[in-house]
């Protein structure tokens, strides 16, 4: 419901990381990866494909649209559990697209939304590894991200800043006024390529959040591929926050691009 919420209105306008063990990413990991406790923002920009050329699986079907969003999904979160993997205050960023038409045989228990997941970033170097050894392509890169918090009046601010291996940081503002919050419960799907297959992540999640859409000013530097498609680095996007976000996990690989042979977990 709210990144309907949000669709809807963009149509209309337009930390650290407490010291842990390492842990061995030897042995399977019975338990589902889970998130609590995070607060996020939703932001998304749309352009003709000619501009923002975004990959997807090669055996799927282009867009029949023209245009392409790219998405972000940004949390941070006050904990993490993966097996014998706990953490704190993790930050995650998501960058997706929406460009391919995703066959039915991959629509199975018919998720709320369907992406195709350009990469992750996550400030937790255990968790990358992890993702990496367990999931063969996994886009997944281990970086830094921070987010500050603070009010103005009625409205609550959440500056967002991240880079990977050092780089140039890329930035975004996003925000919620003190409406009364969405509460939901919603099942998101994001695909990526990996040879000939596909693994597909999805994240069944509950939440509250404001319902209103906001303008997300930002920069946005490699390895983001916003910044890799265009010849400038301002970021001007729309969007809503995720003020009390937890998800549990699940991943599935398969041998083809659509969803028809599943591989053993």
């Amino acid at each position: 419901m709210l990144r309907q919420i949000f669709l809807i209105g963009f149509l209309l306008v337009a930390g650290c990381l407490q010291p842990t063990k390492s842990v061995s990413i030897s042995p399977p990991f019975d338990a589902p990866p889970q998130v609590s406790g995070c607060v996020g923002t939703f932001s998304a920009v749309t352009m003709p494909e000619q501009v923002l050329d975004a990959p997807y699986p090669h055996a799927w079907e282009d867009s029949p649209s023209g245009l392409v969003s790219i998405l972000l999904e940004m949390l941070k979160c006050a904990h993490v559990s993966w097996g014998p993997l706990e953490r704190s205050n993790v930050g995650f960023i998501f960058e997706l697209t929406d460009r391919g038409y995703v066959p039915n045989t991959c629509r199975y228990d018919h998720p709320d939304f369907m992406d195709v997941l350009l990469k992750l970033i996550v400030d937790d170097q255990d968790l990358a590894d992890l993702m990496h050894a367990r999931y063969p392509g996994f886009p997944v890169l281990s970086g830094q991200i921070s987010v500050h918090q603070s009010s103005v009046q009625s409205f609550d601010f959440m500056d967002w800043s991240w880079n990977v291996a050092g780089g140039a940081n890329s930035t975004l503002r996003g925000g919620d006024g003190h409406d009364t919050p969405n509460v939901d419960a919603e099942s998101e799907r994001f695909f990526w390529p990996n040879g000939e297959g596909l693994g597909v992540l999805q994240l069944d999640r509950s939440f509250s959040g404001g319902t209103q859409v906001v303008v997300h000013p930002g920069t946005m530097q490699r390895p983001m591929f916003y910044a890799e498609a265009l010849p400038y680095s301002n970021y001007v996007g729309y969007g809503s926050a995720t003020l009390d976000f937890n998800s549990t996990a699940s991943v599935k690989m398969f041998g083809d691009q659509e969803c028809k042979t599943p591989l053993p977990s």
